[in-house]
């Protein structure tokens, strides 16, 4: 799930609240949390002033799959 505010105070920052799938190895899990960063790419540009905050549900290294996908996304978008 993401829930996004732009707030316009001289600068425009949107806020985004996540809260992404329970972390398993499962392909639905994958496709779950692609839907989710999906909806992020959709939502966000390179050029926008961002926070991302919420439950990830993942532990934050590479060996996990939830922040690896996450990871990928959001250096994209430059966040």
């Amino acid at each position: 799930m993401f829930v996004g505010l732009k707030v316009d105070c001289n600068t425009c920052i949107k806020l985004g609240n996540v809260y992404f799938p329970c972390y398993d190895s499962s392909a639905a899990y994958k496709a779950d949390l692609g839907h989710c960063l999906g909806f992020i790419e959709n939502c966000v540009t390179v050029q926008d002033s961002i926070v991302i905050m919420g439950d990830m549900n993942f532990e934050c290294n590479d060996n996990s799959v939830g922040y690896s996908l996450c990871k990928e996304v959001f250096s994209n978008l430059n966040i």
